[in-house]
């Protein structure tokens, strides 16, 4: 059989069952008799081949020990992330080539089902969406936080942000992996509700970041309480204290005498957030 191309010429014969690079001669001009040249001749001819590399299909591989477990995936990804496009390029040591199962890069600390939720992002299944539970987004929140990457930071607090999230909950993943938005949100939910902050509730969130809250909270109440003694008179039906009383006391004459200012139309309305912004600052 002979096979003729723009830029080559081989001669088999029937006999000939070759498969993989051996099996081409890459001689030009000259037709070339296939049993006439050595097996190394054709292997080097092939290699010597002006062959390109296409980097979006032409994966290199890396190993990652996770625990026990290793976990063997395109690099290309990882390369994304500022902390790995770092280690990648880092000369290699005396010993074998870290990424390979013999030698795999060993990632401390991590925990193999934070791992997955990445990978479970980065390499989904062909012709599937990818479809994560909150706890899996807040492994991705996670990981791409600590390794940097940037782009896949952005997709996991999108996704989270339409999640619904508690408010504490929101507040403790803001502040632990710098979504400032989210504890922001969190805060300015404290004061919107009726309800006060509660024991546990100021032990997780700190005593001191505690009592700003509750600050603010006050400053709105006496504000309000202000504008309701205004409409109830010098005197208070229910306990005859006069007005200037309840006003240097409202602490006190919030739970005894005006439990109506709690449900006042405004408080949804009041600008907690520029509140919250102006106490705390940067310290969000």
């Amino acid at each position: 059989m002979v096979y003729m191309g723009s830029d080559l010429t081989v001669l088999l014969t029937p006999s000939d069952q070759f498969t993989g690079a051996a099996g081409f001669l890459l001689k030009t001009p000259n037709t070339v008799d296939f049993h006439s040249q050595p097996t190394s001749y054709l292997v080097l001819s092939m290699t010597q081949a002006k062959l390109k590399r296409k980097d979006l299909y032409y994966f290199d591989l890396v190993v990652f020990q996770v625990e026990d477990t290793l976990f063997k995936v395109p690099k290309n990804h990882f390369a994304t992330s500022s902390v790995f496009a770092t280690i990648f390029t880092l000369p290699p040591g005396e010993n074998d080539v870290e990424g390979t199962e013999d030698k795999p890069f060993v990632l401390h600390g991590i925990s193999e089902v934070d791992f997955e939720s990445l990978l479970k992002l980065m390499y989904p299944p062909p012709l599937t969406d990818v479809k994560l539970t909150q706890q899996e987004w807040i492994s991705v929140l996670k990981l791409c936080t600590m390794w940097e990457f940037t782009d896949i930071r952005k997709r996991a607090i999108q996704e989270l942000s339409k999640k619904g999230m508690g408010t504490m909950e929101k507040i403790k993943c803001g502040k632990t992996y710098e979504v400032k938005e989210w504890v922001l949100a969190g805060y300015v939910e404290l004061l919107e509700r009726t309800e006060t902050i509660t024991k546990e509730e100021a032990e997780r969130l700190g005593w001191k970041t505690a009592a700003k809250l509750l600050l603010l909270r006050e400053q709105y109440l006496s504000t309000i309480a202000s504008q309701y003694l205004a409409l109830i008179g010098e005197e208070c039906d229910r306990c005859a204290a006069n007005t200037s009383y309840r006003r240097n006391n409202f602490s006190r004459g919030y739970e005894t005498c005006a439990p109506e200012v709690r449900t006042l139309p405004d408080r949804n309305q009041h600008d907690f957030k520029t509140a919250v912004q102006k106490e705390f600052g940067t310290g969000l």
